[in-house]
């Protein structure tokens, strides 16, 4: 199995998850996945990209990486002081992740946003 079929299959086993650890345990793909390291990260940049992964694709690249380009704002309470993460927005996350894999020249932006 290619690297952009186990990803698919991971996907599509994690589809109804909710939780993270449920999405890192519902599929036998993702230790498969995680095993890969670095040199699987632009398949999954790709895979993101181009079929809207959602965020048990996201997760992946954030176990493999350690970090996250998305940053959720800071809810804050009446006194000004932070109070937690604010509302993860899948789409501005998707976003986040794609432009950091273009910034590092691991994908190209799809050719119909290419300006000639």
């Amino acid at each position: 199995m290619d690297n952009l079929e186990l990803i698919k299959k991971h996907d599509k086993g994690t589809c109804c998850c909710s939780f993270q650890q449920h999405m890192r345990t519902a599929s036998p793909t993702y230790e498969k996945i995680i095993e890969k390291g670095e040199e699987i990260v632009p398949d999954v940049l790709k895979y993101l990209r181009d079929n809207d992964g959602g965020m048990s694709i996201m997760l992946l690249l954030q176990d493999i990486l350690g970090s996250s380009p998305y940053q959720p704002g800071q809810v804050k309470n009446d006194k000004g002081e932070n109070a937690g993460i604010g509302k993860f927005n899948v789409t501005e996350a998707r976003q986040a992740w794609i432009d950091w894999g273009v910034k590092e020249n691991l994908i190209a932006l799809p050719q119909a946003n290419v300006i000639k």
